[in-house]
């Protein structure tokens, strides 16, 4: 791959500084919404209470009104009499009430038959207090959270352990967790989601990053979890914990500090130097606390140094535009000749950020994405996207509006 070292134009439709205007509209929406919101256990009773059927009738209607109004390609890959009929089943079974869980079960499949990957419905799940997040926070990472799975063959795969319990080692099948088994989830949680189009490779990666949610919304958050790996063709039972941070010791500048050596001098400038990078390239490169490692990382072929390959977890993390301005820097003053782009299990991210990299990829002008379609320049008003908000916020959802909208262009 030749590569093209001077960034070439592009056509987005938003501005460099939709990013900052979309994030200060949405702190400020978030910071007004917390005083309105009620409390954590009047919510939480309020999700177990049952729903008359005449209240989720009208959501059942509300949902296909705003779908058939608002969708600018509704129809691409179901047909209108067949999506008329997925409402009207969901109607005919509503004749008594149900809990929201149980509401969401019922039309989230509907949603997911229009095959809109970017669209789709999450269960209703549990909130928990301040005090109980400040509880998780000091008790450490979860015991979901220290492994990342992948769903293959209709099995749970440990793709990386990060817990305690090192014996057991990426590849582990997952047999059950608190005696639930993924298969389990996988049956009742597979068909409220979807991927764009016929697309199926997706749906496993899909399931594989939810897994966590889909467990918590069953058996809430834990501090441990019972876990059952068949390893070596044998099976192993674990209990792990949440996994508290260790403490890094500090230097301590004491006189024996003060008065050291030329040598001893230079090992502490040189840890801090190296210290002090470490935190900018975190910065622009996109670290991960969790998973030890970069969004963005180069590296170099150890016996052809003209190869170089360059590994993208995301296109989330990091400072995009100032890690590409490094990374392709760098390729040039090494004179690299092939590049190496390694994008598997990219899970996807900012637009912004994948259009960065590729107008160092080419030297001729190119458009990545086609216009927007909307059918009216209020849609994310009319869709209830700003309806649900007190009125005390409308003018500041007044002011952002046109950021976002924006952006979104």
């Amino acid at each position: 791959m030749k590569i093209g070292y001077q960034k070439t134009l592009y056509f987005m439709k938003f501005s460099p500084f939709s990013n900052f205007f979309l994030s200060l509209f949405v702190g400020i929406l978030v910071a007004i919404l917390s005083f309105s919101c009620v409390s954590v256990e009047e919510y939480n009773k309020k999700l177990a209470q049952p729903i008359s059927e005449k209240k989720l009738v009208k959501d059942v209607n509300l949902v296909q009104r705003k779908l058939e109004k608002y969708h600018p390609n509704l129809y691409t890959y179901i047909s209108k009499e067949e999506l008329n009929r997925k409402f009207d089943s969901i109607r005919n079974v509503l004749n008594k009430p149900i809990s929201s869980q149980d509401f969401f079960f019922l039309v989230s499949p509907v949603v997911a038959s229009i095959k809109q990957g970017h669209m789709s419905m999450l269960p209703p799940t549990k909130r928990i207090s301040k005090k109980q997040q400040k509880r998780l926070a000091k008790s450490g990472t979860g015991p979901l959270s220290q492994f990342d799975f992948e769903w293959m063959n209709d099995k749970l795969y440990v793709l990386k352990n990060k817990s305690k319990q090192k014996s057991i080692v990426a590849g582990a099948e997952v047999i059950s967790i608190n005696e639930i088994t993924p298969q389990q989830l996988h049956k009742k949680y597979r068909k409220t989601y979807t991927s764009d189009g016929f697309n199926t490779t997706y749906l496993n990666r899909a399931f594989s990053k939810r897994f966590s949610n889909y467990l918590t919304n069953e058996i809430g958050i834990n501090d441990s979890l019972c876990y059952i790996f068949r390893q070596n063709d044998s099976l192993k039972e674990v209990v792990v914990s949440r996994l508290k941070k260790e403490k890094k010791e500090k230097i301590k500048k004491t006189e024996t500090n003060l008065i050291a050596t030329d040598t001893v001098q230079k090992v502490i400038k040189n840890r801090e130097t190296k210290k002090g990078e470490t935190k900018r390239d975190k910065r622009i490169f996109g670290y991960d606390e969790t998973t030890k490692s970069f969004s963005k990382k180069l590296t170099f072929n150890t016996k052809d140094s003209s190869i170089a390959v360059l590994k993208i977890k995301d296109f989330s993390k990091g400072k995009y535009r100032k890690a590409y301005d490094v990374v392709f820097e760098n390729l040039k003053k090494k004179n690299v000749k092939t590049l190496v782009l390694d994008l598997r299990n990219n899970p996807g991210g900012r637009v912004a950020d994948a259009v960065d990299l590729y107008s160092y990829l080419t030297n001729k002008d190119f458009q990545m994405l086609e216009p927007a379609q909307v059918v009216s320049k209020t849609s994310l008003w009319k869709l209830g996207m700003f309806d649900k908000i007190p009125k005390i916020t409308y003018p500041f959802a007044a002011i952002g509006y046109p950021f976002i909208w924006r952006f979104l262009l």
